[in-house]
């Protein structure tokens, strides 16, 4: 079991595609154990952020740069991927959402941690949407925010 980081600060992330998306290495299960967003814009505004099990998955993923990084030094290679662009975005439009995050863009910030035994899991199924996880911003997405993501391969 290794727990992995993986952060993000996009510009002005908008409604239409993942601020990040995890997806299960193969073979394998994951836990998701906390999400973070930080608003580090200029302006005051309201901004949600979504977590989703998208009903279509995303197609030719642009990995995270940078890495994720491993929280212990002696763990290994992170074998899922964490994607921050698609080719083909995943498809969240008829998906009720795992969790909502509201943030102000100035400043503001949210943040969930699972309690223990109440992690959201995903698997590897290429067919189906329980191996990925799309964080995507469902009001706002104008100014620049932070986004931070806790996660353990099992």
């Amino acid at each position: 079991m290794s727990f992995y980081v993986a952060s993000v600060a996009p510009a002005a992330p908008g409604t239409t595609n993942d601020v990040l998306t995890l997806t299960a290495p193969a073979s394998r299960r994951s836990l998701l154990h906390e999400i973070s967003v930080s608003g580090e814009g200029t302006a005051s505004a309201a901004n949600e952020v979504g977590l989703f099990r998208p009903s279509t998955l995303g197609v030719t993923p642009t990995a995270l740069s940078p890495a994720p990084v491993a929280m212990d030094v002696d763990s290994g290679t992170m074998a899922g991927t964490v994607a921050s662009g698609w080719s083909t975005q995943p498809v969240i439009t008829s998906v009720a959402s795992l969790v909502r995050l509201g943030c102000n863009s100035n400043g503001g910030v949210y943040r969930w941690v699972a309690k223990p035994g109440e992690e959201i899991s995903y698997r590897s199924n290429t067919t189906v949407s329980v191996s990925q996880l799309s964080l995507r911003c469902t009001l706002g997405g104008a100014q620049q925010m932070g986004f931070h993501v806790v996660f353990e391969e099992l």
